[in-house]
């Protein structure tokens, strides 16, 4: 468990990161209410980000690929999840970062440097993505400030666009994103 303190206009508020396995020390009632937010704030991004069920991210959480960032409270304030991507065409396993939100100014980017270090530990010889779609520029500009670097575009056969269409999205190596923090 890392403990970070977050800056705030009235005081400082105490965020808690919880990485990996280490949320399977968590009482079972605070991970369940982290994935019925997360699920359901996902459903405000329908054209921007993958949907989840509650239990599609409880077992995510368990199996130890998210990062929680959670309140003195014990409140979800942030999260982010990988899942196997697939592999490239050098055979290596692609390990995708998505599903990434705060509920908390200045949280999205702890939560992101936190999880590639999770990716890494996951798999240190994966590749790391996270796909964007490409008119969320404030995750774009994250990606890029953290050392993430643009490899390609595609549509998505699964995120739409408000009109319908295949929303096109952009693809960042983040495999070495954090290391000129």
């Amino acid at each position: 468990m890392i403990f970070v303190e977050e800056e705030k206009k009235i005081g400082t508020q105490l965020t808690f990161l919880v990485s990996g396995n280490a949320a399977n020390f968590l009482p079972e009632e605070v991970s369940i209410a982290c994935a019925y937010k997360v699920s359901e704030a996902l459903t405000g991004h329908l054209s921007t980000m993958l949907q989840y069920s509650p239990n599609e991210i409880l077992d995510s959480i368990k199996k130890g690929w998210t990062v929680m960032a959670l309140g003195e409270d014990l409140q979800t304030v942030g999260f982010a999840q990988f899942w196997e991507y697939g592999f490239n065409e050098k055979g290596k396993q692609i390990l995708e970062f998505g599903s990434w939100l705060s509920f908390r100014d200045g949280v999205g980017e702890k939560v992101f440097t936190e999880a590639i270090s999770l990716g890494r530990k996951i798999n240190p010889n994966a590749q790391l993505i996270a796909i964007v779609e490409q008119e969320n520029l404030k995750a774009q500009a994250i990606l890029t400030k953290v050392g993430a670097e643009g490899i390609g575009t595609k549509f998505s056969p699964v995120i739409r666009t408000v009109e319908g269409e295949s929303a096109c999205m952009k693809i960042y190596d983040i495999s070495k994103a954090g290391e000129i923090i």
